[in-house]
């Protein structure tokens, strides 16, 4: 992945990318004259296919960077969302008391004391 999360948002419709800092916008500016430039150069001195090679080959390795870039804004996102209930003591992580209900973990077995 070249670019970060914190460059971009997610678009508002559709699927892809919106930069909102510097970084965001430098990245999308690179990317843009990395497609453009030998595509047209390529244009010019070989021919057609070449060229056509070079902007499906650059289009597919971009869209690869949006996809990793998405994934790592929604694992942040999940991260997020997590709700702890226990104490800062507490080091188990399989067994919640309150006041009212003792809570473990699934497929855990209660051990005796």
């Amino acid at each position: 992945m070249f670019g970060k999360p914190e460059w971009f948002k997610p678009k508002t419709f559709g699927w892809g990318l919106t930069p909102v800092t510097w970084q965001g916008w430098v990245y999308t500016l690179i990317w843009l004259i990395a497609l453009t430039l030998p595509f047209n150069l390529l244009l010019w001195v070989r021919g057609a296919p070449e060229a056509v090679i070079w902007l499906v080959a650059g289009i597919a390795f971009l869209c690869f960077d949006v996809y990793l870039i998405l994934k790592a804004m929604h694992r942040k996102e999940e991260e997020k969302e997590v709700f702890m209930i226990m104490d800062e003591e507490e080091t188990r992580r399989d067994e919640i008391k309150t006041g009212k209900f003792e809570m473990r973990v699934a497929g855990t077995t209660q051990q005796q004391s």
